[in-house]
Formats: structure tokens, C-alpha cells, sequence
């Protein structure tokens, strides 16, 4: 009997922590999060959105801006290439494209290396053509 009420109890809790945490709240949580310089909380809510529903451009873009502020750079190429395909004409997509392009050329171009290396030179080099697509298209 006692076992029976701690699991009930248990199970009411949980569904009570789960009301309020709907995809809605949670990119309203994410898109705050942005705005107030906390992108790994905003990457946190959109990753427990796109969980749910792994179409959800919306999610997708803020996923994306999120991992470019993080400088997860490659991540947020990635997010950048698939919403592309989904959304070929969407401004604010092309945006994060151009801002993820700034982001990835002033990390390579910050390298202390970036003279010698190669790899740091390819990767400004791939940021930039992916800045300049993004600029043809407007």
C-alpha cells in the first residue's frame, strides 16, 4: 500500500513538471534566453523541442543561432545546410547564415596560426563562399 502511494505520488509529480514545459514555452524560454546572452540555455530548450518534433524550422533557427554564439561553428553549419534545404527563401535563415559566416571567418581570422595554418585559411575560405552565397541570393 505504501509502495502504491509513492509511485502515484511519484507519477503525479512528474506529469505536474511536464505541464509546463510544452514546445511553445519552451521556445519562448529560448528566443528570451537569446536575447538575454544565454545561448546555452536557448540550445538547451530548442534540443528538448526538436526531441518532439525534429521538423520544426522555427527550433531549427534558433538551434542554430544558439550553436553560433556558442561557437559551435560545425553544429551550427550543419542546422544552417538542413534548414536550407527546408526553407530556401526565408530571410531570417539567410541571415543566421551570414551571421554564422562572420562568426566562423572571425574565429579562424583570430587564430593566432591563421598565416600558417592551413586548416584555419580553409575554414575562413568556406565561410566566406558561404557568406557570398548567401549575399547572390539577395
Amino acid at each position: 500500500m505504501m509502495w502504491y502511494r509513492l509511485f502515484t505520488g511519484l507519477l503525479i509529480l512528474s506529469l505536474l513538471a511536464g505541464c509546463g514545459d510544452s514546445p511553445e514555452k519552451r521556445m519562448q524560454r529560448a528566443k528570451l534566453a537569446l536575447q538575454n546572452q544565454k545561448p546555452n540555455v536557448a540550445l538547451e530548450e530548442v534540443e528538448h523541442v526538436l526531441k518532439k518534433d525534429r521538423d520544426n524550422t522555427e527550433a531549427m533557427l534558433l538551434q542554430a543561432r544558439a550553436q553560433t554564439r556558442l561557437r559551435y561553428l560545425d553544429q551550427a553549419r550543419n542546422t544552417l545546410e538542413q534548414l536550407l534545404i527546408k526553407k530556401p527563401d526565408d530571410m531570417d535563415v539567410r541571415k543566421a547564415v551570414i551571421e554564422w559566416a562572420y562568426s566562423q571567418m572571425t574565429a579562424a581570422l583570430t587564430q593566432s596560426n591563421f598565416t600558417t595554418e592551413q586548416q584555419e585559411q580553409h575554414k575562413f575560405d568556406r565561410a566566406l563562399e558561404f557568406g557570398e552565397q548567401q549575399l547572390d541570393w539577395l
